[in-house]
């Protein structure tokens, strides 16, 4: 059993995720516990403006818990691994949703999204050493149900530290080798002791160093997957990265991200145009690959450092949509609205159960 978590800031963002998954899968929401709205994304939105009233600027836990893909759980035990999960976090009787997302190739895995905020102190709940936490509970678990025990030791082959949620997240989305992708960092890393040096090393396995939107340096691999260069791929701080990368001059000289990203794209096309043709030649690597323009969506995000605006929060629409309110209204509506409306019901009944 493999659970990871992350703390999420955007309450509407994650209930759409719950209720969408990924390409080839199938979403299905089997709880709703602890909110007035009869709709995730509704619920989620009253729990944001409520959040509001707070200075959490991340009020929501999200697991992700699934199984090795010859591995199944029935419906009943996966509810009791929510149920142990929140115990182990500490987010008992917190509002929560539960949603499968369902693959034929991969079954079924579980997500579980709380709200942190504690209705009576209005503060969130910190779960801690939370990833120690959800490791040691799923140890106990995979004994209980019968399920292959893994280990907690990291695989020998395995140079780097696990990776996060998202890169992981991400890795799923471009169907590519995690380990081996952050292996190949950490050589190319431990084999240069400047900037260039670095930037061929990674060029020669088919990677990019880049400038990060929101980090000095990042790697972009060749699907498009960015790879934070710091203590969890290279085991040293983001300081001695830079410090070892050298200054500004040399930052700037880099491509952005949505450059990085647009080489490989070319480079993919390149080597597509080849395959049709029989070719083996030419993959379109090295400096000067053909770039596409960069998007205004990819600018946009590159401009506003994939940050909301500040001083706003997001809230979902009837039809789906995203949009922007004003924090102080969303305080006032809160407290006229909801708040008072909200903690009897807490503990009141599921909204949604599955079948």
């Amino acid at each position: 059993m493999i659970a990871r978590g992350q703390i999420h800031s955007s309450g509407p963002k994650l209930a759409a995720y719950l209720t969408t998954g990924k390409e080839g899968e199938r979403a299905e929401l089997v709880e709703l516990r602890g909110v007035l709205a009869e709709d995730i994304r509704g619920a989620f939105a009253d729990l944001q403006h409520i959040a509001a009233l707070t200075k959490a600027e991340k009020p929501f836990f999200h697991a992700h818990i699934r199984l090795p893909d010859d591995e199944r759980l029935t419906r009943e035990q996966w509810l009791i691994v929510a149920d142990r999960m929140e115990k182990a976090l500490g987010f008992e009787g917190q509002a929560r949703a539960i949603a499968f997302h369902r693959s034929d190739t991969h079954g079924d895995h579980l997500h579980v999204a709380w709200n942190r905020i504690d209705l009576d102190t209005l503060k969130a709940i910190d779960p801690g050493l939370f990833a120690l936490k959800m490791r040691d509970e799923a140890r106990k678990l995979e004994a209980e149900f019968g399920l292959r025990q893994l280990s907690n030791e990291p695989r020998p082959d395995r140079l780097t530290k696990a990776a996060k949620q998202g890169e992981f997240e991400q890795a799923k989305r471009l169907d590519t080798d995690l380990d081996a992708l952050r292996n190949g960092i950490r050589q190319a890393w431990n084999g240069s002791d400047n900037g260039p040096s670095l930037a061929a090393a990674l060029e020669q396995q088919g990677m990019i160093l880049a400038r990060g939107d929101r980090r000095d340096f990042v790697v972009i691999d060749a699907a498009g997957g960015e790879h934070a260069l710091g203590k969890r791929v290279c085991g040293v701080t983001a300081g001695e990265v830079k410090q070892r990368l050298g200054g500004e001059d040399f930052k700037r000289g880099l491509p952005s991200v949505a450059e990085a990203r647009a080489t490989q794209r070319a480079r993919e096309e390149e080597r597509e145009r080849g395959e049709r043709h029989g070719e083996q030649g030419e993959s379109g690597a090295g400096p000067f690959a053909p770039q596409r323009q960069e998007s205004k969506e990819d600018e946009a995000r590159r401009k506003q450092g994939g940050k909301e605006a500040p001083g706003r929060v997001t809230v979902a629409t009837t039809d789906g949509g995203m949009v922007a309110q004003q924090r102080e209204a969303a305080r006032e509506l809160a407290k006229r609205q909801w708040l008072e409306q909200f903690r009897p019901k807490q503990d009141g009944p599921t909204r949604t159960r599955g079948r």
